[in-house]
């Protein structure tokens, strides 16, 4: 039997009730939630364990949505509280300071990449395997780099290298400054 339609409300009888009686069950719902602190948040944590990949969607669609206005807020709240945003990075950078710099980096490449129309693409896990490949060293100098390194492009971007992680490799500071946006040649005749 289809549901009935009853002063344009469509659904069962408690649905026309709450809506009917709209202020007086908000007044229930209230009271509940005072007499249950704490359930609201333990029922959203379950379902985000049980709904990992539906949530995650469900945030990206939601970001993609809203993307205009979520900027905007940003820019206000650190227009009008930057220490407070301050405050918020320390903590992160405290926290997991490594992965932070990594993504910064990464960042700060594609952006560059996209300024230049190159194409390609790195991750985190392409840095971490070239740090491991090159044993924590200069890729020019071959000294070590500490914590200082740099990601730096073998072939430079403004002389139409790619972002890509086959032209990327981790180089010390100050090899990095140097080399600039010289090509592999111009940089080894510099080294002999």
């Amino acid at each position: 039997m289809p549901p009935r339609i009853q002063d344009g409300l469509e659904g069962g009888s408690s649905r026309r009730y709450y809506h009917r009686n709209r202020a007086k069950s908000l007044e229930r719902q209230r009271k509940w939630r005072e007499k249950n602190p704490g359930y609201e948040q333990k029922r959203s944590a379950r379902r985000r364990k049980q709904n990992p990949e539906k949530i995650k969607e469900y945030q990206r669609r939601y970001r993609e949505k809203k993307r205009e206005e979520l900027r905007a807020a940003g820019r206000l709240e650190r227009a009008l509280h930057p220490e407070r945003v301050a405050a918020r990075q320390r903590k992160y950078i405290e926290k997991d300071g490594e992965r932070y710099l990594l993504i910064s980096r990464k960042n700060c490449h594609a952006r560059n990449a996209r300024k230049r129309a190159a194409g390609g693409k790195f991750s985190e896990d392409d840095v971490l395997a070239l740090q491991r490949r090159q044993r924590g060293r200069c890729y020019w100098c071959n000294l070590p780099h500490g914590e200082t390194y740099q990601i730096d492009h073998v072939w430079p971007l403004s002389r139409g290298g790619s972002n890509g992680p086959e032209n990327i490799c981790i180089a010390c500071k100050k090899c990095n400054l140097k080399k600039n946006d010289k090509t592999p040649m111009e940089w080894a005749g510099r080294l002999l």
